[in-house]
């Protein structure tokens, strides 16, 4: 999209509009008269060719929600944590070898999507976000989490799949506590080097299998957790935790979210 098409479509934004969708247009720069667009809680920006957004997008002080999926962003702007009212923010499949130390200034997240980045390391105030609800980082280089992500308390999906993860900071009674959070859905992390049965967190657990919904796979002690927590009993447990056949695994694998270049 031309800069100048782009500029226009901005400058001529519904007075009051509350939604702008701006994905897939091809565009390499967003215009500093962003900031004009004062009523917008919805801003979509996926699959663009955006390598920066423009500081004025802290101006943008009704976003409740902002996409940039599918870019190439390497950092944000400080300007984005004075965007109080945000609650969602996606940034997959960018070029983030860090986390955005704005993003820790978001006090009010509830979504957070870093996967697909090249992030290694996490900062401890990621885990003062006590309001996210869902967590993303797959398809990143992670080596490790704190301990103080037993601090997300209203956490009910944490993906942290694909990673290089050799241990998780939760133990059984830890594991235990959190699945009977009445929000608690899922954790997510197959495609990791995790030890076989480590002596500490999920390796407490005397028997344990691997359950796959779809191309999920969730690792599941059968013998420690206590269904009633669940509406499924152990024989709904035992079927939908059964190992896999080969065909069922290749037919499960995704075909997106990957770095694959060939098969």
């Amino acid at each position: 999209m031309a800069q100048e098409k782009l500029l226009k479509e901005i400058l001529d934004y519904p007075t009051g509009g509350t939604i702008l969708y701006l994905g897939n247009r091809g565009i390499t720069e967003l215009p500093s008269e962003i900031k004009q667009l004062t009523t917008v809680t919805e801003l979509d920006l996926d699959h663009n060719n955006l390598s920066r957004l423009p500081s004025e997008i802290g101006e943008m002080r009704n976003l409740r929600r902002l996409s940039v999926n599918g870019n190439q962003l390497t950092d944000l702007p400080s300007e984005i944590a004075n965007l109080s009212n945000l609650t969602q923010l996606y940034l997959a499949n960018n070029r983030f070898s860090h986390l955005p130390q704005p993003i820790l200034n978001l006090m009010g997240l509830t979504q957070l999507k870093l996967s697909g980045n090249m992030l290694s390391n996490l900062p401890e105030g990621l885990f003062d976000l006590t309001e996210l609800r869902g967590l993303f980082l797959g398809a990143n280089y992670i080596t490790n989490i704190s301990e103080k992500i037993k601090n997300l308390r209203k956490l009910n999906a944490l993906g942290i799949e694909r990673n290089l993860l050799t241990s998780i900071p939760i133990t059984t009674a830890d594991f235990d506590d959190l699945i009977s959070l009445e929000t608690f859905v899922h954790i997510i992390f197959y495609g990791n080097p995790l030890l076989p049965i480590p002596p500490e967190g999920f390796g407490m657990f005397k028997e344990a299998d691997f359950c796959d919904f779809g191309w999920r796979r969730y690792f599941i002690a059968l013998e420690k957790i206590n269904w009633s927590k669940f509406n499924k009993s152990i024989a709904d447990a035992k079927t939908y935790c059964k190992k896999p056949t080969m065909e069922e695994i290749l037919k499960s694998l995704p075909t997106h979210d990957n770095r694959l270049h060939d098969l």
